[in-house]
């Protein structure tokens, strides 16, 4: 399938005991609804043995911006835009246990919950089409001036 994304959702029971597992590919079209719908975004990265690392994480763009929080690593492809109790949580790189904690820390409160999502589709706004074609006309614009008073 192309341009999907594959899902993993987990249903819990109020014990938080898990409900039912389930793997899915599903096309891009689809996924503000499953973002809308979900309780957390959960995308942890890591950087490779040699320092690699991931570059912009739309993903957890995607989800911020459908107000689903983002339970994230604290890598650099983050940092810009994934702040720790307002829009998401923030868990150490390679964690296992602090990024299952977060998780069943945020699906057992509902308050944290309500803040996240308050806090997830404001913090994306700088990534929306219209404000990132604002901000690319301005630095044209001042490169222009730049290279008329260079050539004058």
């Amino acid at each position: 399938m192309t341009n999907s994304l594959v899902i993993v959702t987990v249903t819990f029971n109020s014990d938080l005991s898990i409900l039912r597992r389930q793997i899915s590919a599903l096309p891009h079209e689809d996924l503000p609804m499953i973002y809308c719908s979900s309780g957390a975004a959960i995308a942890p990265s890591i950087s490779a043995s040699r320092g690699d690392r991931e570059g912009l994480r739309l993903t957890a763009i995607e989800a911020l911006a459908c107000g689903c929080p983002a339970i994230v690593s604290n890598s650099r492809s983050f940092s810009d835009f994934v702040v720790d109790g307002f829009n998401g949580l923030v868990v150490t790189e390679r964690d296992v246990e602090a990024l299952s904690d977060a998780i069943i820390r945020l699906a057992g409160d509902s308050d944290l919950q309500h803040r996240l999502r308050e806090g997830a589709r404001p913090s994306v706004k700088q990534f929306d089409w219209g404000t990132v074609a604002k901000r690319y006309e301005s630095i044209l614009a001042s490169a222009q001036q730049s290279a008329k008073a260079a050539a004058q």
